[in-house]
C-alpha cells in the first residue's frame, strides 16, 4: 500500500504530545509511517529513554528500511539506515564529520546524496547503497551546497553558493563524475572570476575545542 514517512516534533508555538501522554522537547522527536489511505500510523523509530532526534527520512529502495537522520547516540546527526520492522538502527561508513543537513536518494534507489555542514558550509557527499562505500572523488564545484533533487534520468540537480557563484544550480552524474551548471547569476559591474574565494579559519576556544569560520 502506498505510505509515507511521518517525522513528529515539537515547535516553539506547539507541543506535541505522543500516544503515551508525554510531551515532546523541542529536541525531541519520532519517526512514524503513515499510509496514505487513511489508516492507522505505526512508529518505527526506537523507543528511547533518551532524547533523540530525527531531522530527515527516505525510504530506501528494499522498501524494508530507510535512510534517516538523526542524533541517537552521537555528538552529531548523521545518517542510519532504519529497519522499518525491528526499528534497529545502523551506522554508515561516511566521512562525515558533522551535522548531515540533508539527504536525497536516487530514483533506482543506488545512490544517496547528503549534505553535511563541514566549515560553516553544506558540502556534498555521495554513498553508494550497493556496495556501503563513499565517492570520495566527486567533481561538483566548491561552496555551500544545498536543494538535492534527483532526476529521473539518474541526474542529482542542487544550488551553489560561493564568492564566485552567487546562487546557482547544477546538475551532477554519477556515472560520469561530471558536474554541469545549468544557471549564471546576474552581478551587475561585478566581476565573479575576481572575487576572491572564502577562506576558512580555525582557532582553539576556552575549551579547546576547535572552532571555524568564514573570513
Amino acid at each position: 500500500l502506498p505510505r509515507r514517512l511521518q517525522i513528529e516534533f515539537s515547535q516553539v508555538i506547539q507541543q506535541i504530545t505522543d500516544t503515551t501522554g508525554k510531551e515532546l522537547s523541542a529536541a525531541e522527536s519520532k519517526l512514524w509511517i503513515v499510509p496514505v489511505d487513511g489508516g492507522e500510523k505505526r512508529q518505527v523509530s526506537p523507543a528511547d529513554a533518551e532524547t533523540v532526534a530525527y531531522n530527515a527520512a527516505v525510504f530506501a529502495g528494499d522498501g524494508r528500511s530507510a535512510f534517516v537522520v538523526t542524533d541517537r547516540g552521537a555528538e552529531f546527526l548523521d545518517v542510519r539506515r532504519l529497519d522499518l520492522q525491528t526499528r534497529a538502527l545502523t551506522g554508515l561508513k561516511t566521512s562525515a564529520k558533522g551535522d548531515v543537513a540533508e539527504l536525497a536518494l536516487s530514483a533506482d534507489g543506488r545512490w544517496l546524496a547528503f549534505t553535511v555542514v563541514q566549515d560553516a558550509a553544506r558540502t556534498l557527499h555521495l554513498l553508494d547503497t550497493r556496495s556501503g562505500k563513499e565517492r570520495t572523488d566527486l567533481k561538483t564545484p566548491a561552496g555551500d551546497t544545498s536543494g538535492l533533487q534527483w532526476h529521473p534520468s539518474g541526474e542529482l540537480g542542487f544550488h551553489v553558493q560561493s564568492a564566485r557563484i552567487p546562487w546557482d544550480v547544477f546538475s551532477y552524474d554519477p556515472k560520469t563524475n561530471v558536474s554541469t551548471r545549468w544557471t549564471t547569476s546576474e552581478t551587475g559591474t561585478l566581476k565573479p572570476e575576481e572575487m576572491r574565494e572564502y577562506e576558512t579559519i580555525r582557532w582553539r576556544s576556552f575549551d579547546g575545542l576547535q572552532i571555524s569560520g568564514i573570513l
